[in-house]
């Protein structure tokens, strides 16, 4: 049984940060409010909380050309299914979200997923995205990208939650 805990944050008169954490040693919740836009924001892991808040500095500090990051909503449908195997089984991708979707300055989009770890279901889908969809920007974020984030700037970022 998980065990929830909320820990509430507040940093600027803009935004109110509620922590949803779940006990177990993979499942971190993170949910986030933003008054002005009414709506909330739920991250399923602390990196995707904490990419976001770069992008967000990265936007009020004018830097890299980004205009916007969204939670992404948008499912890619694959043309046809795909397959990998796991643990001695076989499964079908039909479909695949990444995390979040970047608009740029110059209009440019790009499509982000962030991932701590991969198995190979996250093989089979980079795969299947390159395959069918090769002309998105879809970047992968690592564990790695986001310890270099974090030793760069972390300290720098309003809400950051460090990690080891």
């Amino acid at each position: 049984m998980s065990t929830l805990l909320e820990v509430p944050l507040r940093h600027d008169q803009d935004r109110a940060l509620t922590t949803v954490r779940r006990s177990g040693r993979f499942s971190r919740k993170i949910r986030c409010e933003w008054p002005r836009a009414g709506s909330w924001i739920s991250f399923d892991s602390m990196y995707e909380y904490n990419y976001w808040l770069y992008i967000r500095h990265l936007i009020a500090n004018n830097v890299g050309g980004v205009v916007e990051i969204v939670r992404n909503t948008t499912k890619l449908a694959f043309p046809e299914p795909v397959e990998y195997e796991a643990n001695g089984r076989t499964y079908t991708l039909s479909a695949y979200r990444p995390d979040f979707l970047i608009l740029k300055l110059d209009g440019g989009t790009e499509w982000v997923e962030i991932k701590g770890w991969q198995n190979g279901k996250h093989q089979a889908t980079r795969a299947a995205l390159a395959r069918f969809f090769p002309y998105l920007n879809v970047a992968l974020v690592t564990r790695e990208t986001m310890l270099e984030i974090q030793r760069d700037l972390g300290a720098e970022i309003d809400g950051w939650v460090k990690f080891a």
